[in-house]
This record gives structure tokens, sequence and C-alpha cells, in this order.
């Protein structure tokens, strides 16, 4: 709170090496703690973003991964489909593996990121957290790209299902029974990663699948944290996200399995409610909210549950 109060923040290409440092001279407008020190419009934002694009040679953040889907063939076998979800780091596909004859899914390095040495080890350190268990509740590490690749992969489990943020979203309030069979199925796989030394750091619904069957799967390992791994986190980047966040993380102290319980814990709230523990107009807000655990009792927000 107090970096933002005065504008203090890391700067982009001090984060990601390959970003223009024309970013740097955008967000220094838009990020400035006083008011008359920002953009005093549209236009002037616009004109500025404009110049940043004729310097560019490529803009590349954003753009689509070039594979045809339907037609490129993975390794000799993977044979990519529909675009399943994106997001700063990854790109995830789903595609049919020939040879087992079964729906996979293909996580890539997002292709802003190809030359970024640390966000491939990020994407490794993932991988090699996913590569750790075999758990029902947990997704399943099928495959992964061959040693130096330059566009890094790994293939999972395709789990047939809804997010529990999209069923959230469309339903609100779940029923106490079927939390109760979620919150299990989680348990189990928060106590499965936590004693091969792992913290996973981003409990949220939507890293939560709801399979056809009925039971929850966990997934998006992206943020975990190993215990024997060296430590990449950057400087000033509180990891996780904002509502789901444990208070000692957003204080940029070092997460353990404590992080998790707690994530669970406001995942347990927002289900049985439809709402959040903790919400504010504004980041701060939010924050201050979550530092002095300031919520609502769930049978004052939701009448009715047992």
């Amino acid at each position: 709170i107090g970096n933002m109060m005065i504008g203090q923040y890391p700067k982009p290409n001090v984060i990601l090496p390959s970003l223009h440092e024309g970013w740097n001279e955008i967000l220094s407008l838009c990020l400035a703690a006083e008011p008359q020190a920002r953009y005093e419009d549209m236009e002037t934002f616009n004109k500025s973003l404009a110049q940043l694009r004729a310097k560019l040679d490529v803009e590349k953040p954003f753009a689509r991964v070039e594979k045809p889907e339907g037609q490129k063939l993975i390794a000799g076998r993977y044979r990519l489909g529909q675009e399943l979800g994106r997001g700063s780091m990854a790109v995830i596909y789903q595609a049919v593996d020939e040879r087992a004859n079964q729906d996979v899914a293909i996580k890539f390095i997002a292709p802003h990121l190809l030359d970024d040495t640390e966000a491939k080890q990020r994407f490794e350190r993932e991988r090699k957290a996913c590569a750790k268990f075999a758990h029902p509740n947990v997704a399943t590490l099928l495959d992964r790209s061959p040693p130096h690749c330059h566009e890094p992969y790994y293939v999972m489990e395709y789990a047939k299902g809804k997010s529990l943020a999209t069923i959230i979203g469309d339903k609100g309030a779940i029923a106490p029974r079927k939390v109760k069979s979620i919150v299990t199925d989680l348990a189990k796989a928060l106590r499965a990663i936590h004693e091969l030394g792992i913290i996973h750091r981003d409990v949220k619904p939507a890293n939560v699948i709801i399979r056809e069957d009925g039971s929850a799967m966990l997934i998006d390992f992206g943020l975990a944290l190993l215990k024997e791994a060296t430590t990449i986190t950057r400087t000033g980047k509180v990891v996780g996200s904002p509502y789901y966040i444990a208070p000692e993380i957003a204080v940029g102290n070092e997460a353990t399995a404590a992080a998790d319980v707690y994530s669970l814990g406001v995942l347990i709230y927002n289900m049985l409610t439809g709402e959040q523990p903790f919400a504010g107009a504004t980041m701060e807000s939010l924050l201050i909210q979550i530092l002095g655990s300031h919520y609502r009792p769930i049978n004052e927000v939701k009448e009715g549950i047992p």
C-alpha cells in the first residue's frame, strides 16, 4: 500500500527484459501517485501509444500463437485443436494424442517469452511441480517438450467439465453438500502436493475444474513454489490472485502451506455465499480488509446454510 501511495513499482522491462523501454514511459504517466502527473486525457495517451507502436518492429505481447488449429502435429503425435485459454505466461490448446487416441491439453509458453530465460525457468518449474505427483484430484502430466526446445510445452490430462469460476458465475452460491464434496477433493489434492514440498499459491475458482462425474481437480501450477527450487520471484512481485491471497503474502513474506489453506477458506466462503469475504472499491481498501481479516459471517450473508 505504501508503494502504491508514492507510485513506486518495478519497471516492466526489469521484470521482462524483452519489453521495449517505451512501456516504462507510458506506465510512468499512468501509475503516477499524483493525479495531475498522469495523462490528462485519453487522446494524449493514444498519441503516446501510437509513438510506441511506431518504434516497434512487431507487436508481440498479445499476439495469437501461430499454430493452425486442427492441422499442426506436435512431436509426431499431438494434433492441435481449439485454444482453451491464455494468460500472460502461457497458452493452452486442446489436442488429440493420435497414438493413445485420447484428448489432451498442451500448454505452451507464451510467444513473447520465448527469449526470456527467467520466464522459461518459471515454466520449467511448473512442469517439475506437475511431474512430482499422480493424484486423482490433480491434473496429470503426460509428456513434455524435448530438452532445450525453443518453444517449451508440456502435455496434461484433459478434463472434461467446467471451471468452478464458471459454475459460481452462472449459479452463484453452491449447495452446501456439493461444497463439502468439492472441498474434500481439494483438501486431498493440497495435502498430496504439500507432502511433496509444493505450495500451489494460486488456489481460486478458475484453477479448479469440476469434472463431468462431479469430482474436483486442481490445475495450473504456474505460481507453485518448490521447497528445493532456487527462488526466482522478482523483486516487488506479489504472486497470487488479490481476492484469494493470504495476508502474509500480501505483505511480501514467503508462502507456506498455510497460504494455500487460507485461499481454500476464501474459496469455501465464495462457494457457500456466492460472494467474496473481502471486497473493496479499491485495491487499497481490499488489502486493508484482508490484512485485518474483517469479513461478514456466512450466515449474515446468506441464510439457511447448515
